[in-house]
C-alpha cells in the first residue's frame, strides 16, 4: 500500500540527478533508500492506521 507511492516519490526526488547515470547506477542509489524508507518509515506507519483491519474482527489491535 506505500511502496508504489515510496518508490514514485524517490523517483520524482532524485530522477533529475540521476539521469545521466548508467540504469545499475541508478539501482545502486534507488534500491538501499527505497528498503531503508519502507522498512523504517513506511512500513510501521501502514501497520500502525490499519491495526484493526489486520488483526481481523473480534480482535482488538494491539
Amino acid at each position: 500500500m506505500g511502496v508504489y507511492p515510496t518508490i514514485t516519490a524517490l523517483q520524482y526526488v532524485l530522477g533529475p540527478m540521476t539521469a545521466g547515470l548508467p540504469v545499475w547506477e541508478r539501482s545502486l542509489i534507488f534500491t538501499p533508500l527505497m528498503v531503508a524508507s519502507i522498512s523504517l518509515v513506511v512500513a510501521p506507519f501502514v501497520t500502525k492506521k490499519f491495526a484493526g483491519f489486520i488483526a481481523g474482527p473480534g480482535r482488538p489491535p494491539a
